[in-house]
């Protein structure tokens, strides 16, 4: 076990690279590629292969979420500029 990791946790923290695994998979963008690769490598492979933790159960609505939120404050800041966009040209 590393110190990094012994360290977390004797303080009872998590470990950093669960911290870092995290924020990497609350990127919508990866999870999209996470299930792409399940969809087309997995029937390739004898199923072992392991699929990444929690991609369906949590990732995948966490990737949703943050990809609507997105979409709705896109459409409200765009929405609020278009009037102003021609006089600004």
């Amino acid at each position: 076990m590393g110190l990094t990791r012994a360290v977390c946790l004797d303080h009872g923290a998590a470990p950093a690279g669960d911290v870092a695994f995290a924020v990497y998979q609350a990127n919508p963008i990866t999870v999209g590629v996470e299930l792409f690769h399940y969809a087309f490598w997995f029937p390739t492979t004898n199923g072992s292969s392991p699929m990444p933790p929690d991609l369906f159960s949590l990732w995948l609505p966490v990737g949703l979420v943050i990809s609507v939120l997105v979409l709705v404050l896109g459409q409200i800041t765009f929405r609020r500029l278009e009037g102003r966009f021609a006089q600004e040209l």
